[in-house]
């Protein structure tokens, strides 16, 4: 098969739109987290209430359960506060990629993914990623180690849906898919 090459000026709304549906799936996980805590929560207070005693503030689900909140009210916590040095860090570097009018090029062939920019060229055998998986329109290559992040294809691209469907084939055969 043919080498698959998807190259493009920078653009910048693309980078940052791109970047933040990354966060958004790396987040996924954490707001499930949140929501089991928050009905951890729910079921220990509820406990607590139901074995109360004349002593009430030494039941251990009633601290269970504050613990519980705690827990999530953290999360939370790390999740707004990540999201927003996350968006300045993604705005200064898509700054300076359009500073340099950087180009982007994506080759995708049976032995290996290819990825450079006018800072970086890397080259990945399919071995090197964990999975794939297809979330908000954008096919995510994801790594078995974070050191690179993800690579992340949009595929609402009208002009190149051909392209991309010979990108899935070939993803298809060499990752797992993940459902997220």
């Amino acid at each position: 098969m043919d080498t698959i090459i998807f190259d493009s000026p920078f653009n910048k709304e693309t980078f940052i739109h791109s970047n933040k549906v990354f966060w958004d799936y790396t987040w996924e996980k954490n707001k499930k987290q949140i929501k089991n805590f928050l009905i951890s929560f729910i079921i220990l207070l509820g406990l607590g209430l139901l074995t109360r005693a004349n002593h009430g503030a030494n039941n251990p689900f009633v601290i269970a359960s504050i613990f519980s909140l705690c827990i999530a009210g953290l999360i939370g916590l790390l999740r707004f506060f990540s999201w927003r040095r996350h968006d300045r860090i993604m705005k200064e570097v898509a700054d300076e990629y359009e500073n340099v009018n950087s180009e982007f090029a994506f080759e995708i062939f049976e032995e290996a993914f290819r990825f450079s920019d006018f800072q970086k060229k890397l080259e990945l055998k399919w071995s090197a990623f964990s999975h794939y998986t297809i979330y908000k329109g954008y096919i995510i290559l994801v790594p078995k180690h974070s050191f690179s992040g993800a690579f992340l294809f949009d595929t609402n691209d009208e002009s190149e849906a051909e392209k991309y469907q010979q990108t899935l084939k070939i993803i298809k055969d060499k990752l797992k898919y993940i459902e997220t």
